[in-house]
């Protein structure tokens, strides 16, 4: 699956703005977007928008494979 990117708008207290951040979904976007969020936040929309001339606010979320501890790690 590729990695692709997406403007996350949020809108709380102070207002609306928009996170870009890599994802291979928009779903998983959303994951990605809350890490960057402040309280009171909360989603309005989420667009793809082009790797070309975008570039990540945050970095990727972490997959639950990742985040999952492996045979014969401490």
């Amino acid at each position: 699956m590729t990695e692709r990117l997406f403007r996350v708008t949020l809108e709380g207290p102070d207002g609306q703005r928009d996170v870009v951040v890599p994802s291979p979904t928009a779903v998983q976007a959303s994951d990605a977007a809350v890490v960057d969020a402040r309280p009171g936040e909360a989603i309005v929309s989420i667009h793809e928008v082009d790797a070309d001339t975008h570039r990540p606010d945050v970095a990727s979320p972490v997959t639950q494979a990742e985040a999952t501890p492996q045979p014969g790690e401490a």
